[in-house]
């Protein structure tokens, strides 16, 4: 029923005073459920501030460590093998339920230390826990149509990632990781993307340079076509040149 899930150990971890966790490198995979305050973590040279409600997630054999102490906090860590891929949540994930989540965890660690319950009692809550973390419900998918719909209607003014999450009331490193975990791309360079597509658009539809420029929201002439050089490797007279060239051949 578990396969080859085997839950190893776990704890709670409380502390008031500032704390920074020890470097080092184990064999099993390790999640982190964050109850109160915040954890600074480096997992394989990738930094990640972890906070209440978040559950972050270490690999084996994954180098990881505090890179600088903070003031407090409190966290469930449970230590297992045999998952697969297909079982984990992302580096950093935000339950939708983190009572429930909360709940499993803690019945994982009752039933390791409770005596007369049949063997793999602990792995058959991990598993439920694992796919409580895993699941993916009808907000995700919302929350992400959000993000689009909030870009392009801002295609052609651009926008901040700040701008965003106080729109759609989320923390912005947490907007940031949750889009890049799901859409395999940075929230910046998407939004960047969509807007360079919209300015495209607004170059065929023609008028002088200084009007698209204005139109699509720049203010900074220079800067308009710095912006738009780094995201297509040419000028806007270059890219028109190149458009109308491959459209009469």
């Amino acid at each position: 029923m578990t396969g080859n899930l085997k839950f190893l150990r776990g704890g709670i971890f409380s502390t008031d005073r500032t704390y920074k966790h020890i470097s080092r490198t184990i064999s099993s995979t390790e999640l982190i459920i964050m109850r109160s305050g915040t954890l600074a973590m480096e997992i394989g040279g990738e930094r990640i501030l972890a906070e209440e409600g978040d559950v972050l997630k270490i690999l084996p054999k994954e180098p990881h460590g505090g890179y600088e102490e903070t003031e407090g906090c409190s966290f469930i860590w449970l230590h297992f093998d045999g998952a697969t891929a297909d079982m984990l949540p992302p580096r950093l994930s935000r339950p939708r339920s983190l009572d429930r989540v909360h709940l499993l965890a803690r019945e994982v660690l009752h039933y390791e230390r409770a005596e007369g319950y049949p063997e793999g009692v602990c792995e058959c809550i991990l598993r439920a826990l694992l796919a409580e973390l895993c699941y993916v419900h009808e907000e995700d998918g919302s929350l992400i149509a959000r993000i689009k719909e909030y870009a392009r209607r801002h295609r052609l003014t651009g926008f901040s990632v700040a701008e965003l999450s106080e729109e759609l009331g989320y923390n912005p490193d947490y907007l940031s990781r949750y889009f890049k975990e799901r859409c395999g791309t940075g929230l910046k360079q998407y939004a960047d993307g969509v807007r360079t597509e919209a300015i495209k658009r607004e170059l065929l539809v023609g008028g002088r340079l200084a009007e698209v420029c204005e139109r699509c929201g720049f203010s900074d002439y220079k800067y308009f076509l710095k912006f738009f050089k780094y995201h297509t490797g040419m000028s806007p007279k270059e890219y028109l040149e190149t458009y109308y060239e491959a459209t009469t051949n």
